[in-house]
């Protein structure tokens, strides 16, 4: 999960997010995304991003802010749609 941490965080400065992160302290403590995209066309930026970063399209039903709003929560859900791409 770390270097998919590092990625969400990537995404994150390409949209302007420059706020440095410590990844080893996310590894401990969340980090919620709200408090860091201000509006929806940001969050979008931000999901295309991770998309090209990560290789994985994400759903549209998937892309709901509310359930995609904490950095360890992201990374947990990019992995299993991973997984699932792969195991098909």
């Amino acid at each position: 999960m770390n270097d998919t941490i590092k990625i969400v965080c990537e995404a994150l400065e390409d949209i302007g997010i420059c706020a440095d992160f410590d990844i080893s302290d996310l590894l401990i403590n969340d980090l919620d995304l709200r408090d860091y995209i201000p509006d929806s066309i940001t969050y979008i930026y931000f999901i295309i991003s991770l998309e090209d970063k990560m290789g994985v399209v994400f759903p549209d039903q998937a892309i709901i802010f509310e359930q995609m709003s904490s950095i360890k929560g992201l990374a947990k859900a990019i992995e299993a749609m991973r997984d699932a791409e792969t195991s098909i």
